[in-house]
């Protein structure tokens, strides 16, 4: 395949008529974006792009299908042609493809019509791959001239209104059940659950909210960090107090939300009835115990069965698990993951190119970045002792950060006794959020507060008293993953 960066230099585009220059444009945006296409690495161009529709994409389109079908295009029909939607009102009926290949050019009617088809086909793959965001197609056209494309005003005026009523939808959709929000919170607040058709309900709602996020979420300071939390619901509420109530407070969590402790349902449902009403001030990343297989060892399924006499709450649980996002990225210097690295990933754009919404694999790149963990005895990799990640060491922690431009991996997944701690000359971190893990490890908690340019600021809270907890007959799991 011939270098993407030259694809992108060649051809005449067609200028926009006044009126369409003088639409409102985003040119924020618009710069990041056309800045990332012209920073494309030449020897994966393709998977860079990916990366970059992911980064400015609301999330919905499978970056790993637009990848495989992008690349089959490039190969087979896109590379050394430049392609023209000509001016139509329909422009799936009028679309040449300007060729340089001479072969191609003199071929025979048949040929150049199917060529033009089937680059046309690869075409719309890009496009559903950008339409999911209303951003992203308001600065559509200029990415678009860069890879020698004009799409009509007709067209985009239609995706422009498509995209409208998809976020007015939306809109309405949450607006609407702003009050029932409020009350299921004070419901949960008090430590009780929901039934199971409005558990149903609020997963389904919040499913959407999570389907539109990217694999690497941008997070904008100030946010607080916060690591496990296991079912411990008083203490999630002792978190809530130290540091802020939501929304006043933004929030990044770390995974590990359920299993282990007294009340993993509640907890979970505290958290996702938040997502669904202050979306845009948490973040909820998936950890290792986000798991069907986990869960059904470790407690958060016996205690589904227990609460509602069924599995379906649980089923509706996981379903929403397999749509929490992999890593937040804050202020584009800390990258804040559930477990930690992997051998199979060297750059942010390998983890926004994973495909996310399943199960957690027993090996590769999604499973290690929810189970690895840093080793001082380490200096690159070794075999993980809980089976499935591995361990890291200061080398790889560093050549990650360089390589990426980070400044800090913050994670969770290892209870440490003091709340928080700093491995490798500060370069990784791990805060723990469950205060005496388990009812009887006798560990404080912390999580991190950050404000931009700083160093994140460590808040340590004690676990509530049992005074002012209700306690079940029920024993939590003594095993510790």
């Amino acid at each position: 395949m011939s270098g993407f960066k030259s694809l992108l230099g060649k051809g005449d585009i067609k200028k926009r008529n006044e009126e369409d220059v003088q639409k409102p444009k985003i040119p924020t945006l618009r710069e990041e974006v056309l800045e990332d296409i012209g920073n494309m690495k030449d020897d994966d161009p393709i998977i860079t792009l990916a990366a970059i529709i992911e980064k400015h994409n609301s999330g919905r389109h499978s970056v790993a299908n637009f990848d495989k079908e992008l690349r089959e295009g490039i190969k087979n029909h896109i590379s050394g042609e430049s392609l023209l939607l000509s001016s139509s009102k329909d422009p799936s009926t009028k679309r040449k493809v300007l060729d340089d290949d001479e072969d191609l050019e003199n071929g025979d009617d048949m040929s150049k019509a199917t060529n033009a088809r089937l680059s046309y086909d690869k075409l719309k793959q890009f496009l559903t791959a950008c339409e999911q965001s209303q951003k992203v197609i308001t600065t559509l056209e200029g990415d678009l001239k860069r890879l020698q494309v004009e799409v009509t005003q007709h067209y985009l005026g239609q995706v422009d209104k498509e995209l409208e009523e998809q976020e007015g939808t939306r809109k309405e959709a949450i607006d609407m059940n702003e009050a029932e929000l409020d009350e299921w919170i004070s419901i949960v607040k008090t430590c009780k659950y929901l039934p199971e058709n409005h558990l149903k309900k609020l997963c389904n709602l919040v499913s959407r909210i999570l389907i539109e996020e990217c694999n690497v979420q941008p997070v904008s300071t100030p946010v607080t960090i916060c690591g496990d939390i296991h079912g411990q619901f008083y203490d999630l509420e002792e978190l809530f107090r130290t540091g802020g109530e939501v929304p006043d407070t933004s929030y990044i969590f770390l995974g590990d939300y359920v299993d282990r402790g007294y009340y993993s349902l509640e907890t979970f449902t505290r958290l996702l009835t938040l997502k669904a009403r202050y979306p845009d001030r948490i973040v909820l990343i998936r950890g290792n115990h986000e798991s069907r297989q986990i869960t059904q060892v470790y407690g958060f399924y016996d205690e589904c069965l227990t609460k509602y006499g069924n599995a379906n709450a649980w089923k509706t649980c996981c379903e929403v698990f397999d749509l929490l996002t992999i890593a937040a990225l804050i202020d584009d210097e800390i990258l804040c993951v559930h477990g930690g690295l992997s051998p199979e990933i060297k750059t942010l754009d390998q983890i926004r190119t994973i495909d996310r919404g399943r199960e957690i694999p027993h090996e590769g790149a999604f499973c290690d970045l929810v189970w690895s963990d840093p080793e001082e005895n380490v200096d690159a990799w070794a075999t993980s002792p809980r089976g499935a990640g591995w361990l890291f060491g200061v080398k790889v922690a560093e050549h990650f950060l360089q390589i990426n431009s980070l400044s800090l991996v913050c994670r969770a997944h290892q209870l440490v006794n003091e709340g928080y701690k700093y491995w490798f000359n500060d370069k990784v971190v791990t805060v723990w959020s469950a205060p005496n893990y388990c009812y009887r490890c006798g560990n404080v908690a912390a999580i991190l507060q950050c404000t931009k340019g700083e160093r994140p600021v460590p808040k340590i809270f004690h676990a509530v008293p049992d005074t002012e907890r209700v306690i079940p007959q029920t024993n939590a799991s003594p095993y510790f993953l």
